[in-house]
């Protein structure tokens, strides 16, 4: 449908709903799917006007949207999930100690309560004198 003649159909018809006329003059519909697990998806489906008025703009419309739908799902590939193969069972052998203790970095608070407790050993100091 042209443009001019959906403007048309719009002014002419006001209270009868023609909704590729609407769709025409507005550039595009909602349309509702069902997604897989059962939930409603609106979709905005863009409408242009065709060249003649022979042509239906919404239908030409959905065989667009279709298409880029269906590439799109066949880019998806589905996962596939790898069996790991549990570990053979090995011999347990106890742990090596450790040798040497591997120092972590002071937190804040802990800086911080080593120097208050420095602070109170030398005020300390100076009451006993």
């Amino acid at each position: 449908m042209t443009l001019e003649t959906a403007k048309e159909i719009l002014k002419d018809n006001s209270r009868l709903p023609n909704k590729e006329a609407e769709a025409v003059v507005r550039g595009g519909m909602n349309i509702c799917e069902q997604i897989e697990d059962g939930r409603r998806k609106y979709v905005w489906l863009k409408v242009k006007p065709t060249k003649t008025d022979d042509e239906s703009s919404i239908a030409l419309a959905l065989a667009k949207y279709r298409l880029a739908k269906d590439s799109r799902n066949k880019l998806k590939v589905p996962k596939v999930e790898h069996k790991v193969a549990p570990a053979p069972p090995t011999q347990q052998t106890a742990p090596k100690p450790i040798t040497h203790q591997i120092k972590r970095p002071q937190s804040m608070r802990q800086r911080i309560k080593n120097k208050l407790w420095e602070i109170w050993k030398e005020i300390d100091e100076v009451v006993i004198e």
